[in-house]
């Protein structure tokens, strides 16, 4: 079941995971690997296998890249991890019911992703942050763009679904160190207390501000070669 309590319990693991780079600083190098290591603690607090909306077909409760529908029917709207109810999945058709002339004639065909998705979800949006000057003015547009995602996801699924399912929303920004400019304060700000809505910023509290580039040294066969 999708619920706050589970908006709020993946909430916790995204606390657990900033702790957790905290104490291993080079576990992220990449915005993929923070969806990697989510992804990989969320699966172990899901179940592994739930009934879906075909008979004696079961599903995963958690996905990456699913496109969502626009408000032009198009897939374009793409959140970074979804979490769905699986009683609402369906990999052979379309959930929805064709009627004619007040006659059943079956479940619709589905898009060409090949399966289609309804009930309540929680769709995460992840941001990484790596620059040794951390989060700057620049950054925060895009995170917004981010945010206004999930806001438009949110009211597209509450009117199409005529108010029965609820899109619950997380937006994490994880910065490789504490240098922030004050413009993500003020976006927090601008969209606390938005129902459903959770924007929380994490750090890994690299420093650098004792490190120092070394001009020569012992030579050694070393490369880098990524």
């Amino acid at each position: 079941m999708i619920t706050k309590q589970l908006a709020d319990t993946i909430l916790r693991e995204i606390d657990i995971l900033e702790s957790d780079y905290r104490s291993n600083q080079g576990m992220i190098l990449t915005e993929d690997d923070l969806k990697c290591n989510l992804f990989a603690r969320l699966k172990n607090i899901l179940p592994e296998q739930s009934p879906t909306f075909n008979p004696g077909v079961n599903g995963s409760m958690l996905h990456s890249e699913v496109k969502f529908f626009d408000e032009h029917g198009k897939l374009s709207l793409i959140p970074d991890l979804t979490i769905i109810d699986t009683r609402f999945l369906s990999i052979y058709h379309s959930i929805e019911l064709s009627i004619d002339h007040n006659r059943f004639e079956g479940f619709k065909r589905y898009s060409s992703k090949n399966f289609e998705i309804g009930g309540n979800a929680i769709i995460i949006e992840l941001k990484f942050c790596r620059s040794q000057d951390g989060i700057k003015e620049g950054d925060i547009k895009s995170f917004e763009r981010d945010i206004k995602k999930i806001k438009r996801l949110q009211k597209l699924v509450y009117e199409r679904s005529a108010g029965n399912d609820c899109l619950f929303g997380i937006f994490a920004v994880f910065n490789k160190t504490n240098a922030c400019c004050d413009g993500l304060n003020t976006l927090i700000a601008k969209y606390d207390g938005v129902p459903d809505l959770h924007i929380v910023s994490k750090t890994g509290n690299v420093d650098f501000s004792n490190v120092s580039v070394h001009r020569g040294g012992l030579l050694t066969d070393t490369v880098a070669y990524c």
